[in-house]
């Protein structure tokens, strides 16, 4: 592969052009149109390269041939050969190349303006990166390098490269304008040769096999074993006339009046030779081998992003030649003969060896010359006759099986149209049962409570000493909404010294008869000492442990006032022991100690004996926020199941730092709502 600077370097290119010397070393006595003074101080005139020279200017409007060198300038107005453009001594030069392994590009950009040489030197490149995408190089591959640029002495540029280099360059581009001028500059052959002969520049094919006029004007086949096969050797197949009726070509001529010829996609009229030696074109072939003939399928495609579609045609069109004349196709089917190579699309590759191909196309050419005939044409006939009967025969069979799977179809389609009426019927059956059964279960477990109900709920966020809580104030305030939604009379109070909590707690029991149900919750501080809980005011001036006992109100005292009342069921709810650190810092112990509840009465606490519970980041602290959702939302749910619900809620936010805990005596059952 051809690579910039360093590929050039390795002299790949001398050892393939061909030989002699066209540059002229050191000074140049005489050059006629320009000179490339080299990186080494040697010169390179272009007179040695008349092919070069004598190339024409195209306007962009003009239709380009492949024996056409490719150049552009930038006042290129009529067309003229680059030698005489070059001979313009004020015009600014510059020279890009390509060397890719289809056709070397050229490109020149002059202008009248010899400042502008910068700009003409980004317009040769350009310009040489355009020509070589519109002929499909691979640019990463084969990149563009700029040769030479104009000094400010006349006719003269300079380069980086080595004369040598520079030389190699020139050669590559002269020997690609002789080969694609088909013979131009070369003696013609008036024999075929018996093998073709390869010609490579750098290493890769460019003619793909020499043909009657010492090249190959149409397209080789690379056999699988490495030879060439040039089509052009075989004129009777390259030149049959396009049909507009397809996509592939058909060079079979033979039984009957089949006639001869073939199909392209952009069919204009023109011979198959024209048509492939446009070398945008990708190329297809395939044929088959049958007691009646080869049937020979191409299919030219000049779209190059639909290389499976131009694969699947030619085989489809062999196949559908087959059809035609009833050939076995399991005993002569088509086969893939060759397809375009990516670097060259008129190489086709090939997985057959040299002389296969070379028998099938003579074979093929020779029965375009003399059309093979059969000499009895009745058996012709009666194979064609057998053949159709049987065809016949089979249709009516197919037919016949596709009444009867079309009567199946429509006898269970009706089966599936009954299966979906009886299953709807039988949903709704079991839908009124079902809701048959839920209104008796309803009517049966309708839990019904006729006692009254009246709460007491503490909230002491303000204390003298110990920190200020942010949320006992709400979370009395939500509770006490979720207990009027459970038809609760509601008494709140908030920041109760000790007195006051003693009064209320007293007036609280007095409310308490047999036809009562008591609850009282408190937010708040909660300490333990020597194994009795106290609820903190918030006059407390606790310095001693001790102290507790005289400066809060006792648990116990809350819990007697429930046990000695005359109803029968009473619950309490503690969201206390918040911070409980600091309470410890005073010779507190940690959290509540556990507490047995007496006979009818239900403890809970918002968290596990000797823990501290969260005052909580929000409005209201994890316990109440989710005790008081339950509250509102419950629905025949026993007060049993419903702190369980709250518990593993609490569990889950606080990642199970605070883990809720009750204690029942509970004879009877209860239920908020």
């Amino acid at each position: 592969m051809l690579r910039l600077r360093s590929i050039l370097k390795s002299k790949l290119l001398l050892a393939l052009l061909l030989s002699g010397s066209f540059m002229c070393g050191g000074a140049v006595l005489s050059c006629e149109t320009a000179t490339i003074e080299s990186g080494d101080g040697a010169n390179v005139c272009l007179d040695q390269f008349p092919s070069i020279l004598d190339a024409t200017c195209y306007l962009e409007k003009e239709n380009k041939t492949q024996a056409q060198l490719d150049w552009g300038t930038k006042d290129c107005r009529e067309p003229r050969a680059i030698r005489e453009e070059i001979k313009d001594a004020n015009k600014a030069m510059a020279l890009a190349v390509t060397l890719s392994p289809n056709s070397p590009q050229i490109a020149f950009s002059m202008d009248a303006y010899k400042t502008w040489k910068d700009f003409n030197d980004a317009y040769a490149l350009d310009r040489c990166k355009e020509l070589a995408i519109s002929k499909r190089v691979d640019l990463s591959q084969y990149p563009c390098v700029l040769v030479g640029r104009q000094t400010n002495r006349r006719n003269l540029m300079r380069s980086s490269f080595s004369q040598q280099e520079i030389t190699d360059f020139l050669k590559a581009i002269d020997q690609s304008i002789k080969i694609a001028s088909h013979g131009n500059n070369f003696e013609k052959q008036t024999t075929i040769p018996d093998d073709p002969v390869e010609s490579k520049l750098g290493g890769v094919d460019v003619s793909a096999g020499l043909g009657p006029n010492g090249s190959c004007q149409s397209a080789s086949i690379r056999s699988s074993d490495g030879s060439l096969i040039c089509l052009d050797n075989f004129p009777m197949i390259v030149e049959r006339k396009c049909r507009e009726s397809g996509y592939a070509i058909r060079a079979y001529r033979g039984i009957g009046n089949l006639g001869s010829g073939y199909q392209v996609q952009d069919c204009d009229g023109t011979t198959f030779l024209e048509d492939i030696n446009k070398v945008s074109k990708r190329i297809v072939l395939f044929a088959s081998e049958t007691p009646q003939g080869i049937f020979y399928s191409f299919a030219v495609d000049g779209a190059w992003d639909s290389r499976p579609i131009t694969e699947r045609l030619a085989e489809e069109r062999c196949r559908q030649y087959l059809s035609e004349k009833y050939v076995d196709q399991r005993e002569h089917p088509c086969n893939l003969i060759g397809k375009s190579s990516a670097s060259n699309p008129r190489v086709l590759l090939s997985d057959k060896q040299a002389v296969e191909i070379k028998n099938l196309l003579s074979k093929l050419h020779e029965e375009i010359v003399n059309p093979k005939t059969i000499g009895a044409a009745d058996l012709n006939d009666q194979l064609h006759q057998e053949l159709l009967n049987q065809l016949t025969e089979e249709r009516e069979e197919i037919a016949a099986q596709r009444r009867s799977a079309e009567e199946e179809r429509q006898r269970l389609e009706r089966e599936y149209e009954r299966a979906l009426e009886e299953i709807e019927k039988e949903k709704l059956r079991i839908a009124e049962q079902e809701r048959q059964i839920q209104e008796s279960l309803n009517e049966s477990d309708a839990y019904v409570d006729d006692r009254k109900r009246v709460a007491l709920l503490i909230g002491n966020s303000h204390y003298r000493t110990l920190p200020k809580l942010l949320n006992p104030s709400n979370d009395v305030q939500s509770m006490r909404r979720a207990l009027m939604k459970a038809s609760f009379d509601v008494s709140v109070y908030e920041n109760l010294d000790l007195r006051g909590m003693q009064d209320t707690l007293r007036a609280f029991g007095e409310l308490l008869d047999e036809e009562t149900v008591g609850l009282f919750y408190f937010a708040g501080h909660g300490m333990q000492f020597e194994g009795k809980n106290y609820l903190v005011p918030v006059d407390e001036n606790i310095i001693k442990p001790y102290e507790l006992q005289t400066a809060a109100l006792d648990l116990s005292l809350v819990t007697n006032t429930l046990k000695y009342a005359s109803n029968d069921l009473n619950i309490v709810i503690l969201d206390a022991c918040r911070n409980n650190t600091l309470a410890a810092s005073r010779g507190g112990d940690r959290g509540f100690a556990a507490v047995s509840a007496a006979e009818g009465i239900f403890i809970a606490f918002s968290t596990a004996p000797g823990q501290a519970a969260l005052d909580g980041a929000g409005e209201n602290s994890p316990y109440t926020k989710y005790l008081a959702r339950a509250i509102e939302s419950s629905s025949n749910v026993s007060i049993e199941a419903l702190f369980k619900q709250v518990r593993a809620q609490v569990m889950d936010e606080t990642k199970k730092q605070q883990i809720p805990w009750e204690n029942s005596s509970l004879l009877g059952e209860f239920r908020f709502k």
